[in-house]
């Protein structure tokens, strides 16, 4: 009897044990702590200008500067080419390949906050509210196979 006593007592001190570690981590329950990091985040500008802004982000998980990234993109007013329209077309590839290309070039613009979409605008076609025209005409030099086409060959009617 005595080793099952033994056995008891051993039992309901390792219950009052994780009794009171449970109450334990009940007590810091809502203090979350950063176990990667000691330190609070830290924010230092390295540079910054009208249209830009570089930092250094440290003291901080990778989730929270990805969501801090995620956050800036969608909030930063960009442009880009969501129509094209394929005159002429000599090359290898199909209009729906370059017009997706085209697409992806990022289009710098100081006065990109006054345009509206085609959506907000209240013209019937496409006017100077919601709509810039860029010409893209390329032609490979006769003495080569192929050509580059690069942002630099977009130009602003």
């Amino acid at each position: 009897m005595g080793a099952g006593m033994g056995m008891v007592d051993n039992q309901s001190n390792y219950m009052a044990g994780g009794a009171q570690r449970d109450a334990q981590s009940n007590a810091n329950a809502g203090m979350m702590k950063n176990r990667i990091h000691e330190e609070e985040p830290e924010v230092r500008i390295l540079e910054y200008g009208q249209y830009n802004l570089k930092f250094e982000l440290t003291n901080t998980e990778l989730s929270v500067a990805n969501a801090l990234r995620r956050i800036i993109i969608a909030e930063v007013s960009t442009m880009a080419i969501d129509l094209v329209q394929v005159k002429e077309n000599t090359s290898v590839l199909n209009d729906e390949f370059i017009a997706h290309r085209i697409g992806l070039v990022p289009i710098v613009s100081e006065s990109v906050d006054q345009f509206m979409t085609h959506k907000q605008c209240t013209c019937e076609d496409f006017c100077n509210k919601c709509c810039v025209r860029y010409r893209l005409q390329k032609k490979c030099p006769p003495d080569m196979d192929t050509c580059e086409v690069t942002s630099n060959d977009i130009v602003l009617e």
